[in-house]
């Protein structure tokens, strides 16, 4: 028996077991909306990226509380929710308090008291949530802090040389490292030294000659879709910026509100309406591989399995059928050396070259 009845059986055997859950999110495009925060007021902001029009607003609202602005803004990367410094009325130290909001659910939780003069927030990977403060004027240096979840009690970790107002921090995603924003007339962009003997030990980052090295750091946040730093600068006019990890600098345009926190927020949505897909990717999720000819036996033989959401693409032979000769046509082109290969499009998107009567009803995220 050769090596393709062989696999083939295995797969129907799994088939007809019950089939394989399969973790594919057919359909669904991603797009990147900022969220911003003022100290003028109690709202958050979302934004089109890169368009920077505005979306919808949430009014952060605490019974029998009054608040008088907010500052720093973070994304938990575990469960979506954002984390914020919010200043009360009626606390007369006026120093900030750590709030939780779940935007799905319209809620917003006060964990406790900050404790220090924070002016931004930032969560690692692993979802360890850091503070920076404003700089100390006796000692010109800003205090860099863990933050509990918990308390929202503050637990020191390094000091940062003071950028004479302004002050900033984020996580970049790609490369896990902190990222430090500070200054109002020399600003400085540095990142975390690897090697250095804490947080607060940096590399510096050139943009001298470019628009941010003058005029006071509002906020920074990752935009890790990019691979770039959204940096918010003081003022109106053009007041916001993409950067590099090595310093390069593009104008965005401008936000027509104050912002001292950033975070950008990934977003789920349905595609649209596309004629482009990938021959073999059976299951959407734009690999294509042998879990495609599972999803396939399960969506021909197994009752209640998802369609293949896209028909063409599970068109393997493109044949202008959807049968169990596509399984056996991937298989043989996955497995079998000497197999005819996948024929257009593949290994790339791309539009269907055969005229037949089979089309993407859900197409997939194609590039």
């Amino acid at each position: 028996m050769s090596f393709r009845i062989h696999l083939l059986l295995a797969l129907c055997t799994i088939v007809g077991a019950g089939g394989i859950s399969l973790d594919a999110q057919q359909g669904n495009c991603f797009i990147s909306r900022l969220h911003t925060v003022s100290f003028d007021d109690n709202i958050i902001r979302e934004l089109e990226l890169p368009g920077l029009v505005e979306v919808s607003t949430f009014e952060i609202i605490l019974p029998g509380q009054d608040i008088n602005g907010v500052r720093g803004l973070a994304i938990q990367p575990s469960t979506g929710h954002l984390f914020t410094l919010c200043f009360l009325a009626s606390n007369p130290n006026n120093t900030p308090f750590l709030m939780e909001i779940d935007l799905l659910n319209a809620s917003a939780l006060i964990v406790g008291p900050a404790v220090l003069d924070f002016v931004d927030l930032a969560f690692d990977l692993d979802g360890t949530l850091y503070g920076v403060t404003s700089t100390d004027t006796a000692t010109n240096l800003a205090q860099f802090c863990e933050l509990s979840l918990i308390t929202g009690g503050p637990s020191p970790i390094c000091d940062f040389p003071g950028g004479d107002g302004g002050e900033s921090i984020g996580f970049k995603e790609s490369d896990q490292r902190l990222y430090h924003a500070a200054g109002t007339s020399d600003v400085r962009f540095e990142r975390e030294n690897p090697t250095g003997t804490s947080a607060c030990s940096t590399i510096n980052i050139d943009i001298s000659g470019t628009p941010l090295a003058d005029g006071r750091v509002d906020a920074i946040c990752d935009w890790p879709s990019e691979d770039l730093f959204l940096w918010k600068k003081e003022g109106s006019g053009s007041n916001f910026f993409t950067v590099s990890s090595t310093g390069g600098v593009e104008s965005l345009g401008s936000l027509d509100h104050p912002a001292n926190g950033l975070a950008v927020v990934v977003i789920a949505t349905p595609c649209p309406p596309s004629d482009l897909f990938l021959r073999g990717d059976a299951n959407g999720d734009l690999g294509v591989n042998i879990a495609d000819a599972v999803f396939l036996l399960n969506s021909l033989f197994v009752p209640g399995s998802p369609e293949v959401p896209c028909s063409d693409g599970g068109d393997v032979n493109d044949d202008g059928g959807l049968n169990i000769a596509d399984a056996v046509y991937l298989l043989n082109a996955l497995f079998v050396p000497g197999s005819s290969p996948i024929p257009d499009p593949n290994p790339e998107c791309g539009e269907d070259p055969t005229a037949d009567g089979l089309d993407c009803a859900t197409p997939p995220a194609c590039p």
